[in-house]
């Protein structure tokens, strides 16, 4: 057995280290080739993490039966895999399924600088499954499903790991409901239009105001984590949705293929159909000032729209005083550069 032990894992060519802290655990090994059992509880990353570890015996001198879980009561999560370990002999590899569950995101990540501003809705419950195939060289995740609330999609993520992190991450999802995870002012009900009602039954029924979240903090949150990125990691990313509700319309056919290099966001396409009947695309990079605290964007957005005036009512833009048959038909192609840095 263990008693209040440790564990520190050192990485000295990509400067990071791991520490496991206050392991407590029982250990019953009946021989040198199995079987392992072991249980106990420990403290990763300032989070009380509960584990059960389990083998059977060694076969053939190179495949390792293997399962393990992880719960952490404190976020509500559970991580779950069933399989072997393979090739012990020459190069290791880990094959089999993998389950994770937490029935609280907002626990899971500890957003509290803004846990006040989302909803306490079961819509906030994350599962994940999936294959996994993997060397601490390479690996793949082939066939991922996940659901977040109403939220349900499929996806592939596979890496390598040589002298740099590449990363390739692929996700489709058939709908992401963004009200669902705002909170709504208890005290102010407002009638939806009856029309856009008829027309799809995507939206919630829920009609009062929501609560958004300061665009500042989404700034400044994008400005840390692209700043913390080592400049080792590669990442890929080919992500699409059917439709996403924000502020009670619906944004549809969204696409976005970009990657991450050098502390870098190289948006190749970014694409969606918002409401007004608006086509939108925008490519560029994506850049920060971690002394500054800042970040740029320098690209160019193309945007057509066929009711200029739903669009900016659904942006909550105050329109002038004219004619309702003015401010209709807009088309917009230009260079952009933009940036949270005061001029």
């Amino acid at each position: 057995s263990i008693q209040n032990g440790f564990v520190s894992y050192n990485d000295h060519i990509h400067g990071r280290s791991e520490r496991i802290e206050e392991l407590n655990g029982r250990f019953s090994l009946a021989s040198s080739r199995g079987p392992l059992e072991s249980s106990g509880d420990a403290i990763i990353r300032g989070m009380p993490i509960n584990y059960s570890l389990s083998t059977g015996n060694i076969l053939k001198d190179r495949t390792l039966p293997l399962n393990f879980s992880l719960k952490s009561l404190k976020a509500q999560t559970n991580l779950r895999f069933f399989g072997a370990l393979t090739q012990i002999d020459k190069d290791p590899k880990i094959k089999g399924k993998l389950t994770f569950d937490s029935k609280d995101m907002l626990k899971l990540f500890a957003i509290s600088q803004n846990a006040e501003k989302l909803s306490n809705s079961n819509d906030r419950a994350l599962s994940i499954k999936s294959s996994v195939d993997a060397t601490l060289k390479r690996g793949m995740f082939p066939d991922i499903i996940f659901r977040m609330g109403k939220t349900q999609g499929t996806g592939k993520i596979s890496f390598q790991n040589d002298n740099k992190i590449d990363l390739n991450v692929s996700l489709v999802s058939n709908k992401i409901d963004i009200d669902s995870y705002l909170k709504r002012k208890s005290n102010v009900s407002k009638s939806m239009n009856s029309s856009i009602n008829n027309e799809s039954r995507l939206l919630p029924n829920n009609s009062d105001d929501l609560v958004p979240l300061p665009v500042n903090t989404v700034f400044n949150n994008l400005i840390n984590n692209l700043s913390s990125f080592t400049n080792n990691l590669s990442v890929m990313f080919d992500l699409s949705s059917a439709v996403i509700i924000y502020n009670k319309e619906a944004i549809r056919q969204v696409k976005v293929n970009a990657s991450l290099e050098d502390q870098e966001i190289t948006i190749s396409q970014l694409s969606a159909l918002l409401p007004g009947n608006t086509d939108v695309g925008l490519q560029g990079i994506i850049s920060s000032e971690l002394n500054a605290k800042t970040f740029q964007f320098d690209g160019t957005a193309d945007l057509n729209t066929g009711n200029l005036r739903s669009l900016l009512t659904w942006l909550s833009v105050k329109l002038p005083s004219v004619p309702r048959d003015r401010l209709r038909r807009l088309v917009i192609s230009s260079k952009v550069l933009a940036s949270t840095k005061e001029f």
